[in-house]
């Protein structure tokens, strides 16, 4: 028997890679190895396939077509915590040494776990450490009842039928097809019950399975043929009386005649000399080994061949006359008696000549000579690291080891072959033969019965036969005569020296060979043959056939052959099937700790794996050999057979059975039970991704997943310039959005050297001021005041190349729908008020009010160098660039403050009864109130050392703008809202004005877009606040960006809240996980699915399903339909430290304000 020695886990990097046994059995010590993949997942698509069984039954067909011994074992840990079903698939390997055993344990695992790809985007695992250790713990200590489950499990795919010809109905019933193991844990689940059902099945070879099938048939067969039979009884009599004669006469004559000749004649000639000096000193040892061998062959062959032709002509008669008088008499008992006499005498002459002339000569001759050389060189080297843990104590080990070889070979042959051969053969043969002879018989027989009766028979007959015969035959005659010769000899010399001297020796040997061979060979035949007969027959015939026949019959049946005949039919079948598709040697143990479980594990075993149509249904039996339990730990078969087995241990162990595929399929089909570690309500992934291996671009924003296994693929998702396009970010906080939108920010600078505007609404993209390659290419500003680097800005002062009135109305459509100013006359104010305070400090230089203003019309005496024209200069006289100039120059003196004043000037001067107005205007003061007041006053005040917006990210590089923690969110949204304008309104006028091409791309990031844009009317135009929507004004923006190098993207947990101008114009779709019916119709549409109805209802769910970190991607910029499909993909992360404010002032310079 097999006893376990020892044993370990080997553990690398905190994952399990195999168990190991060291095992002491007949033949030796050997090693077995395990290895497993936990199962993982399974999607819910799969758990409602009713054909879950076919899927594991072909998987178990390639298993075993791959010579692997399957493992699989369903652990139910309930105790000390409650973790549920825990289902391992594996494999095991046995060798001479523990490394080959693990090798063949990892190939094995390996060739389950692509057979277990037969279920659609399952997912395994290594096996946690800590189900492992409850499985040891279990089996060695705590497990005191195993169960073994003998017989054949039955599959129960087929329809309920009735019974026929004695048989038992079949009660499979369809619902159980879909679940049987799952019946098994299901109950022990309720009962709370600890247990491990594990099932080792040992790969039984095809030719083992072959030979079984014979035996199976043959011992079937004996018992099919005793189940039907029949009794007869029955009489006859005959009494049969012949004779006959006749006569022939033959004659013939032959002859025949034959020479040959043959020669051979061979010569040989060989000489050698040699030469040799030598000159010794010292002591000398030599051994010499010589020898020469001769052999030589000679043969001589002659063939011959002689013809003959023979005729011969036959004339007989024959006359017969016969009669014949019978006479019986009988009474009393019968008897019977009979006998028969003949005699004949027959003779023949025969008579033959022949002659023959043969004449043979022949020639061939043939060289062949063959080469060969072969030279091979092989070399290797391995280095091998291992750590193993056991129960007790940790071990580890290194090696390594280097092999090189050389070997060759080298041949030749050569054969020289000559002959000559003609060939000429003339005969003729006549003949005469004679024959005669003569035969005569007699018989006589006679009975008698229990009646008296007297018979006469008369019969008389003649017969006269006339006959002639004519005969020509020939005859070939082929003579071959081989003659040969051969001798050889051979010498051998052996010589050893030794001793202590010095000599000198010069030797010259010649030596000279002659030989020559001569055979010659000759041969005669003749001969002469003649014959004749004659030969004479008679015949007579005569009889007497009375006949008494008596019959009766009997039908027998066997009905204990006729069912042992049944179950070896149905024993003869599954050998049949399992040398077809595959057969295992199984063993199916369950082990529990409690007599209460197994009583339920003894009830749930036939309720989930009994059938009426396999040969053995399903039985538990109690193990209580110790050494059952041994082998269950080294996941062992245990092989013992009964002696007394007609099979050899073929069909049955003493605790195993051997299983088809399908049977086998029965027990270790994953089990799709919601509570265990394996995830069976997981959405699979739609049918319409793809899978782009080869994606144009030098921009890297992550890998793809695999559409057919949802394993994450090395497969790059890249991006060409030609399709960065206004892309949508969308996804839940916290599923990757952000992670997406940064790479994308982060490749496209570096590689493109774009310039780069991050609106941030917290601080999450700072990690960028220590990304590889963008060193001295990252600022970052912050909205709040206490910040390191505070964004000193005034959001009156004039952009650099703005119009100041696009700017005033602009400020008062942005400003008023964040601040969700809903009164149409509020938008109203507010413009109004902006007006009041441009036309105040001369802003407005194309106004009618500020050109005739005596003050502001005219160039001031400190803006001269500003607007470099003299002091006085009327601004009807400047040029476009000075009067811009000139604007920005005298807006920089206006702030929110000055906004703020005039706001509550015109308010005090209200009427109180005029409430409306009173409250129009408080709204804005309101709304206003956190920039203008506190430290956020000075920060967003006039001065001369304010950012100009315009300037951010130039040359080329990543400007971030963070709205932090300190600041409301309106205040957040409004500004950063704003600086967006700004920066493409400027990227706009230079386009227009400059039209410059080497212009870097502007990109903008709008971080929590959904803040900013919220509250605006999505279907665009003017909203009942009167003024241009800020749907509208960026609406404008995303449609008409590209034209003039700019590209705005949007990152936004709620694409249903961003304006759909903005979402039509987002060509390029990264999109992550998303929950709310509206978010989900926006994105169906963006990937050309179907938001209505329910023919793309899978993308919807899976919409909701996406883990973290996946994403679906859309880039369908492009002139091939085929590279305009969504596809599944992970984004890269950009791997940089996120930096302290500390370490942002230590590298960028801390603003004070």
């Amino acid at each position: 028997m097999i006893r376990v020695l020892d044993n370990g886990l080997h553990i690398e990097e905190g994952v399990l890679r195999y168990a190991w046994f060291r095992l002491e059995t007949p033949e030796g010590e050997r090693y077995r190895c395990v290895a497993f993949r936990e199962l993982a997942s399974v999607p819910y698509d799969v758990a409602r396939d009713t054909d879950t069984l076919g899927r594991q039954w072909a998987a178990l067909r390639g298993v075993y077509n791959a010579g692997v011994d399957y493992l699989y074992t369903a652990l139910g840990i309930f105790h000390p915590e409650h973790v549920g079903i825990v289902q391992l698939y594996g494999a095991a390997g046995e060798g001479e040494s523990r490394e080959t055993a693990a090798s063949l344990a990892l190939e094995g695992a390996a060739a389950v776990q692509a057979a277990l790809a037969n279920f659609p985007q399952s997912q395994t695992r290594p096996p946690d450490l800590r189900w492992i250790e409850w499985y040891l713990e279990f089996v060695t200590r705590r497990a005191r009842n195993v169960l073994a489950l003998l017989g054949h499990p039955d599959p129960r795919a087929s329809k309920r039928g009735l019974g026929a010809d004695g048989n038992l109905p079949d009660y499979a019933e369809d619902d159980l097809a879909e679940e049987q193991n799952e019946i098994l844990f299901r109950g022990l689940a309720k009962l709370r019950q600890d247990f491990v059902f594990q099932v080792a099945a040992e790969h039984v070879d095809r030719k083992r399975l072959s030979r079984a099938l014979v035996e199976v048939a043959r011992v079937a067969s004996q018992f099919a043929s005793r189940r039907r039979g029949s009794v007869n009884i029955g009489f006859s009599l005959g009494i049969p009386l012949m004779a006959a004669l006749g006569q022939a006469v033959s004659g013939g004559q032959g002859g025949s005649s034959a020479v040959a000749h043959s020669t051979a004649q061979g010569t040989s000639h060989g000489w050698g000399q040699a030469h040799s000096d030598s000159h010794s000193v010292g002591k000398s040892e030599a051994w010499t080994n010589g020898g020469s061998e001769t052999h030589s062959v000679g043969t001589s062959w002659a063939k011959s061949v002689s013809e003959g032709q023979s005729w011969s002509h036959t004339e007989s008669h024959a006359t017969t006359d016969s009669s014949a008088t019978s006479t019986s008499v009988g009474s009393g008992s019968s008897w019977s008696s009979g006998g028969s006499i003949s005699s004949g005498v027959s003779g023949s002459h025969t008579e033959s000549a022949g002659s023959g002339t043969t004449l043979s000569h022949g020639t061939s001759s043939g060289v062949s000579t063959s080469t060969g050389e072969s030279l091979s060189h092989s070399a290797s080297m391995s280095t091998n690291y291992s750590a193993d843990a056991k129960i007790l104590g940790v071990g580890g080990g290194w090696s390594s080891g280097v092999s090189e070889g050389y070997s060759g070979t080298q041949s030749s042959s050569q054969s020289v072959s000559s002959g000559t051969s003609e060939g000429v053969a003339v005969s003729s043969t006549q003949g005469t033969a004679d024959s005669s002879g003569w035969s005569a018989g007699a018989s006589q027989s006679w009975m008698s019965g229990g009646s008296s009766f007297s018979s006469t028979t008369t019969m008389s007959g003649h017969a006269e036969t006339h006959g002639t015969a004519d005969s020509v035959g020939g005859s070939h005659v082929e003579t071959t005569t081989v003659g040969g010769s051969e001798s050889w000899s051979q010498s051998r010399m052996w010589a050893h020296t030794t001793g202590r001297s010095e000599s000198w020796g010069t030797t010259d040997t010649t030596s000279e060979q002659y030989g020559r061979s001569y055979a010659e060979g000759e041969s005669a035949a003749q001969g002469v043959s003649r014959m004749t007969g004659q030969a004479f027959t008679g015949g007579f015939s005569t009889g007497l056939v009375p006949g008494v026949n008596v019959g009766r019959s009997w039908q027998l049946e066997d009905d204990v052959a006729d069912r042992l005949t049944e179950i070896l039919r149905q024993f003869e079948g599954l050998v049949n099937q399992a040398a077809a598709e595959g057969g295992f040697m199984t063993d199916a143990l369950l082990l529990v700790d409690t007599e209460e479980g197994a009583r339920a594990g003894e009830t749930l075993a036939s309720q989930a794996f009994h059938g009426t149509t396999v040969p053995t249904p399903v039985l538990t039996v109690r193990a209580d050999d110790p050494r059952v339990r041994e082998h269950a730990l080294a996941f062992l078969p245990y092989a013992e057979a009964d002696p007394n087995d007609p099979f050899g241990g073929v069909l049955w162990t003493k605790y195993g059975t051997l299983l088809t595929a399908g049977q086998l399929a029965a027990y270790t089909a994953p089990g799709l039970v919601e509570e265990s570690t394996a995830v069976v309500t997981i959405a699979p992934t739609p049918k319409g991704l793809t899978f782009y291996p080869n994606m144009p671009g030098d921009v890297v924003l992550g890998h793809q997943y695999s559409p057919l296994t949802r394993d994450l693929t090395r497969a790059q998702v890249r991006l060409d310039a030609e399709r960065l396009f206004h892309t949508m970010f969308a996804a839940d906080t916290g599923y990757g959005k952000s992670v997406a939108a940064m790479r994308l920010a982060y490749e496209t600078t570096l590689k493109w050297h774009l310039r780069t505007v991050v609106l941030d609404f917290g601080a999450g993209w700072r990690s960028l001021l220590n990304a590889p390659g963008l060193e001295g290419h990252v600022d970052i500003r912050q909205l709040w005041p206490t910040a390191a680097r505070p964004l000193r800005w005034n959001p009156l002062q004039i952009g650099r190349n703005i119009n100041p009135e696009t700017q005033w109305r602009a400020f008062a459509d942005i400003f008023g729908s964040v601040a969700r100013l809903g009164v149409k006359r509020q938008k109203q104010e507010l413009l109004d008020a902006l007006r009041a305070v441009y036309l105040q400090a001369g802003v407005l230089v194309d106004d009618r009010e500020v050109r005739g203003d005596a003050q502001w019309g005219f160039v001031q005496a400190d803006e001269v160098e500003v607007a470099e024209a003299p002091a006085g200069t009327p601004l009807g006289e400047l040029s476009l660039t000075q009067r811009q100039r000139l604007a920005v120059y005298r807006s920089s003196r206006v702030d929110l403050s000055t906004l703020y004043r005039q706001v509550e000037e015109k308010l005090s001067r209200v009427n109180p009864r005029d409430t409306m107005l009173t409250g129009v205007l408080e709204g804005i003061l309101y709304r206003m109130n956190a920039l203008v007041q506190g430290a956020a006053a000075a920060q967003f005040s006039a001065g001369p050392d304010c950012v100009p917006m315009e300037d951010l990210a130039k040359p080329w590089g990543v400007a971030i703008i963070e709205g932090g923690m300190f600041l409301d969110d309106f205040g957040k949204a409004f500004l950063l809202g704003w600086a967006g304008w700004h920066l493409y309104t400027d990227m706009v006028a230079r386009r227009v004005h400059e039209v410059n091409t080497d212009e870097p791309i502007l990109q903008i990031f709008f971080e929590e877009a959904n803040k900013i844009f919220a509250g605006v009317d999505a279907g665009g135009g003017d909203d009942e606040s009167g003024g241009v929507s800020l749907s509208q004004r960026f609406g404008d923006m995303f449609r008409d960006a590209r034209k003039y190098k700019a590209r705005l993207h949007v990152i936004t947990q709620a694409p249903s809240l961003i304006p759909q101008d903005i979402i039509s114009s987002c060509n390029n779709l990264v999109v992550g996980f998303l929950k709310n019916p509206k978010d989900k119709d926006i994105v169906l549409s963006g990937i050309a699915r179907s938001e209505k109805g329910f023919v793309d209802e899978p993308w919807r769910r899976f919409l909701a399903d996406l883990q973290i970190g996946m994403f679906l991607g859309r880039f369908p910029y492009a002139f091939e339909r085929e590279m305009q499909q969504p596809f599944l993909f992970r984004p890269l992360a950009v791997v940089a430290p996120e930096p302290t404010d500390e370490e942002i002032a230590a590298k960028l310079g801390r603003i004070t304000l």
